[in-house]
C-alpha cells in the first residue's frame, strides 16, 4: 500500500493536520450551542462570527488537507488522469470517462486501484473521527 511505502510522509502530515480540524469543529459546536438561528438577533454577533468562521475554516482545512493527501496518493496514477481527459469528448457526461478510467485501472493494475481506494476510505473514516472528536470536545467543555 502507498501509505506504508512511499506515502508515509504524506500520511503522517495528513494525520498531523487533523488535530486542528477537530479543535475548529469543537469551537464551532461550543459557539453554536449559544446560537438561535431561527431568528435574526444582532446582540449575539461575536458568537455568530466565531461559529461561522470556525465552520468555514474547518471545511476549508479539511478540503485542503484531503486534497493534498490524495494528490500525493495519486501521483503514480497521472497517466490514468490523462487517459480520462483523452476519453472525454465535449458534451459527454463526466461519469463515462471516469468509469472507463477505473475499468482500465482495475484491469491493468489492480494494486494501484487499491492504493487509490484505501486513502479515500481513510479520509472518510478520519472525517467521521474528527466529527466525533469535535462533538466530544464540545461536550466535555460544556460540563
Amino acid at each position: 500500500m502507498f501509505i506504508l511505502r512511499g506515502g508515509r510522509r504524506a500520511f503522517l502530515e495528513y494525520l498531523r493536520n487533523t488535530t486542528p480540524q477537530g479543535l475548529l469543529l469543537g469551537l464551532a459546536f461550543l459557539a453554536g450551542r449559544h446560537l438561535d438561528l431561527s431568528r435574526t438577533d444582532f446582540a449575539n454577533w461575536p458568537t455568530t462570527v466565531v461559529f461561522f468562521a470556525s465552520v468555514f475554516f474547518f471545511f476549508a482545512s479539511f478540503a485542503a488537507n484531503t486534497i493534498e493527501f490524495l494528490n500525493a496518493c495519486t501521483a503514480s496514477l497521472r497517466r490514468y488522469n490523462k487517459a480520462m481527459r483523452l476519453l472525454t469528448r465535449p458534451g459527454m457526461r463526466l461519469w463515462r470517462p471516469f468509469v472507463a478510467a477505473w475499468i482500465i485501472l482495475f484491469r491493468r493494475e489492480p494494486l494501484k486501484a487499491l492504493d487509490l481506494v484505501a486513502p479515500l476510505l481513510l479520509a472518510l473514516v478520519l472525517f467521521v473521527g474528527v466529527l466525533v472528536l469535535g462533538v466530544n470536545f464540545a461536550r466535555a467543555s460544556i460540563q
